[in-house]
């Protein structure tokens, strides 16, 4: 049985959380809601044990900061992913929240289609089922492969010299499961 993909949604109102999740849903995922709130965000987290986190930057008794701040205690690999949404457009905001941890950050109002391909691309998973080509995130082996490639060749390295079959079976590796990264 296909291991489904876990996300924590910090926000369970009906305008953004509930929708959001039932999106989520018709990908395969697996989608838990919670009340937006900071101090029992991190409880949640260990609780669920999430592969990705969606959080607003402002929540009530404690900030996304101290949030991801606490997921820093956690074990690297049972740390799930994390994606910040805000209202304002603060150049510092974002820098000190992707600095202290959170892999992606977002501007609100967020486009429910774009947070779902946001949540795939960054995760690297897929599921054949619940993502279609037209949907621009079901990728084969052999496209993966071909992408590699051309990305390589782009950046000027060429074929024959060493290690580049080493370089482009790391990145096809890594893309296939993000944990590899510490390995290579």
């Amino acid at each position: 049985m296909e291991k489904k993909l876990k996300v924590l949604i910090a926000e369970n109102t009906a305008e953004f959380g509930v929708p959001c999740s039932n999106l989520l849903k018709t990908y395969g995922m697996d989608v838990v809601l919670t009340p937006k709130e900071g101090s029992r965000l991190f409880t949640e987290v260990k609780s669920v044990r999430p592969d990705v986190l969606i959080m607003d930057a402002f929540m009530p008794k404690m900030d996304a900061l101290g949030v991801l701040k606490q997921l820093e205690t956690m074990e690297a690999r049972s740390r799930p992913l994390t994606m910040v949404m805000s209202t304002g457009g603060n150049e510092k905001l974002e820098g000190e929240l992707l600095s202290s941890g959170a892999s992606y950050y977002l501007l609100k109002p967020v486009d429910m289609d774009m947070l779902a391909e946001r949540v795939v691309q960054l995760t690297g998973w897929r599921k054949a089922s619940g993502l279609t080509k037209e949907q621009g995130s079901y990728i084969t082996d052999t496209e993966l492969e071909m992408m590699v490639t051309e990305i390589i060749h782009q950046l000027g390295v060429p074929a024959h010299i060493k290690g580049y079959q080493y370089i482009r079976t790391s990145i096809i590796l890594s893309v296939k499961d993000p944990e590899m990264v510490g390995a290579i």
